[in-house]
């Protein structure tokens, strides 16, 4: 097992719709915070996530890696195509299926928010006393979701090894 401090990374955000964009600093969570998080958000609905899971359909990790290859024009057209897609499935469901949707996306939502108030620690350069206000009040209201869910995402990558990291080393075991 590998251990590694926990450091700051500072980023911005490409659905930030503000200029200039918010400087957001930020770290990967502790276990310990992550068991916070998730004792805060609660058990995952596993009947919700499957029928999330039948709307937006998982992609394999090369797929992702090789739409990111593609020319930002190319990549916004598939965006879109998915989101057809997936607004088409989303209208076919049941009434009893769409509502467990919506109690999957509340779950995401919840646990987005969470991640976010565990993982920032500095908003351009000055530190944060109370992450979850700081976020209730960003403005325009209409992008709060999409942002919090990019940072939560980059929050949760940090925590992710390195390709490089994760070659076994040459010595022995044990």
């Amino acid at each position: 097992m590998r251990i590694e401090p926990i450091e700051l990374v500072e980023v911005e955000l490409d659905n930030d719709p503000t200029a200039p964009k918010t400087r957001w600093s930020i770290h990967r969570l502790s276990y310990e915070q992550q068991k916070r998080v998730e004792a805060q958000v609660g058990p995952r609905p596993v009947q919700a996530f499957f029928v999330y899971g039948k709307v937006h359909p998982t992609r394999s990790r090369e797929e992702i890696e090789a739409e990111k290859t593609l020319p930002k024009d190319e990549q916004k057209r598939l965006i879109a195509e998915r989101i057809d897609a997936a607004m088409a499935r989303l209208a076919e469901l049941s009434a009893d299926e769409r509502a467990a949707y919506d109690i999957a996306i509340d779950w995401f939502e919840r646990y987005d928010f969470a991640v976010c108030g565990a993982g920032i620690a500095k908003v351009d350069g000055s530190p944060v006393d109370d992450v979850g206000r700081l976020l209730d009040e960003m403005r325009p209201v209409e992008s709060v979701r999409v942002v919090v869910g990019e940072l939560a995402g980059k929050i949760a990558k940090l925590a992710e090894i390195d390709a490089e990291k994760k070659e076994r080393s040459p010595s022995p075991p044990g």
